[in-house]
């Protein structure tokens, strides 16, 4: 690194990372990806990003040195025919056995249709991959997500020296969000896998603890990489005490989201607190019905409850959210989620000194320590729970509510500061990969 702290690509021979995303760089939705690329733009000399996004959002900004396109993945069904082959490998029994022994499961018609499914794809990625890289050197791939994209990729050595890495979010490392409660070829990735970088303590834990991983060598390759949020607006902290005591959300408007949990919660609290909740998050293109009876519950209660005001904004740009942040009074940031991997929305909100009050699933507690950024919720809690812990902070000391604020910004601070976060995790890809260091700390 230079002396500014910006690495240098002048000495590198890093080539190129190809880097595999949801939506990142044609949605807003996963823009907190920005700040991560922005700083791997400044080592790689070229980095090509291959996403999933199909819709017809504009690409946002990138680096001068990063590509991007939108994969039109073709899974045909030579595809599906070419994945029966498995049923002849090794790989596939010892996914059996692991599902059986380790998972402690049966391997019923369905899982087993999954597997094949699974490797299907998995053979059409690889055949992408193929038609887009060089036939020569080595390859260096990074998949934002654990999912058939990097299977495709680690399929890919057996005619070429790849290294693979990829990051762990929730619905990629908890089972109990997959199809059936499984997730597939986890030991293989494991055993294949570069590294694997996972976004809280918890993913690593649970991946620990449900692969029963007891190899010290296999376990290194656990590690966590924290996301990160960075910001430079001014130090203002959100949350001047002055009426209408505002709290807001971030989600899609989802059932696992349970928003009209929330809404019931607001009933219970006393008729005379005057209360804004502003929620940032439209309709996702599942879940309409829940979309449409949360829609419903806010008109109505506009109605009955006319001391308390919902404003649904829709899908929203970080950036407005953020502006929102740095020039509103947010008294309380909620989150009441199913489960999580580990929410970026409480990260940006910790950096405006925003209490935050979350349900105790996936890394939550690493954000949320109780009683000193804000307050854990359990992790199905009743409309009641919710209601008690949002009066205790209406009800609080000016004191004790500044101090909680305070606190919001300094867990942002030492644990989810990007510029931090995300050059450690930069490090440790020079390292992992053997690349060469750049310039001077």
């Amino acid at each position: 690194m230079n002396q500014q702290g910006k690495l240098s690509i002048e000495n590198s021979t890093a080539k190129e990372l190809f880097f595999f995303t949801n939506h990142y760089p044609f949605h807003f939705s996963d823009s907190y990806i920005d700040e991560e690329v922005r700083i791997l733009s400044g080592y790689f000399k070229k980095i090509k990003v291959f996403s999933h996004n199909r819709d017809e959002t504009p690409q946002r900004m990138v680096p001068h040195n990063v590509e991007a396109e939108r994969m039109m993945l073709n899974i045909r069904r030579r595809h599906y025919l070419q994945a029966l082959g498995l049923f002849f490998s090794r790989i596939f029994w010892s996914e059996i056995y692991q599902i059986v022994f380790v998972y402690r499961n049966f391997p019923g018609i369905s899982k087993i249709k999954s597997i094949f499914k699974y490797w299907a794809r998995a053979l059409a990625y690889r055949e992408y991959f193929q038609s887009k890289v060089s036939p020569e050197g080595e390859l260096l791939v990074y998949t934002y997500f654990m999912l058939e994209c990097t299977l495709g990729a680690l399929l890919m050595r057996k005619t070429r020296k790849t290294k693979v890495i990829t990051r762990l979010h929730g619905f990629d490392v908890y089972f109990e969000r997959g199809e059936y409660s499984y997730l597939p070829f986890r030991n293989y990735f494991l055993r294949n896998l570069d590294s694997m970088f996972f976004i809280s303590e918890n993913g690593r834990d649970y991946f620990l603890d449900k692969l029963k991983i007891r190899n010290s060598q296999l376990e290194k390759k656990l590690r966590v990489s924290r996301l990160g949020f960075h910001s430079e607006y001014h130090e203002r902290l959100s949350g001047n005490r002055k009426a209408p005591f505002r709290m807001v959300s971030t989600s899609w408007i989802l059932e696992n989201k349970r928003l009209i949990l929330i809404a019931e919660a607001l009933k219970l609290l006393p008729h005379d607190i005057q209360l804004e909740w502003v929620h940032f998050g439209g309709y996702y293109g599942i879940d309409k019905d829940y979309y449409d009876l949360f829609l419903k519950i806010v008109a109505d209660m506009e109605k009955q409850f006319p001391r308390i005001h919902i404003r649904v904004m829709g899908s929203t740009p970080k950036e407005d959210i953020l502006q929102f942040y740095a020039q509103s009074d947010v008294h309380l940031f909620i989150n009441v989620s199913v489960s999580e991997g580990i929410p970026v929305s409480m990260m940006e909100a910790g950096r405006y000194g925003i209490p935050l009050l979350g349900t105790l699933v996936g890394g939550v507690g690493e954000i949320i320590e109780h009683s000193h950024n804000g307050f854990r919720l359990p992790s199905n809690p009743s409309p009641e729970d919710i209601a008690v812990r949002i009066l205790e902070v209406i009800r609080m000391s000016d004191e004790d509510f500044f101090q909680l604020r305070s606190n919001s910004l300094s867990r942002w601070k030492e644990r989810f500061d990007s510029s931090r976060n995300y050059r450690d995790f930069l490090n440790d890809l020079i390292s992992l990969w053997a690349l060469p260091q750049s310039g001077k700390n």
